[in-house]
């Protein structure tokens, strides 16, 4: 159990947007604080949040790990380098080395202009 200020860091958002978007995260499932002391449980967040891939277009994968293998499966190795940032540790290293090398193969050879 961690206080809120650890549980907003988690999402990557400030205090202001965690509080005016909890309503709506609430609605959505998003683990409640624990009544009496007022803390929220990170695994549970985690778990969440590896649900909500399945809510993303295109979805139906339970984690991460099953949302990039379905990616790289599908031959949609357009990865951008936001998805290449958003790769953590939960993500498995053969999955994640799949990933990294389907950008790199994505980027402009020296020389070469990005395709528009």
């Amino acid at each position: 159990m961690v206080p809120a200020t650890k549980a907003v860091r988690r999402l990557h958002l400030t205090e202001g947007e965690f509080e005016r978007v909890l309503p709506k995260l609430l609605a959505r499932g998003f683990p409640r604080r624990d009544p009496d002391i007022g803390n929220f449980d990170l695994k549970a967040i985690d778990a969440w949040l590896d649900s909500q891939m399945a809510m993303q277009p295109g979805g139906g994968a339970r984690n991460a790990n099953e949302y990039w293998a379905q990616r790289l499966a599908s031959g949609d190795v357009t990865v951008g380098r936001a998805d290449a940032m958003a790769i953590d540790a939960s993500v498995d290293p053969s999955i994640r080395q799949a990933i990294l090398e389907a950008r790199l193969k994505s980027l402009p050879k020296r020389g070469e202009r990005r395709k528009r």
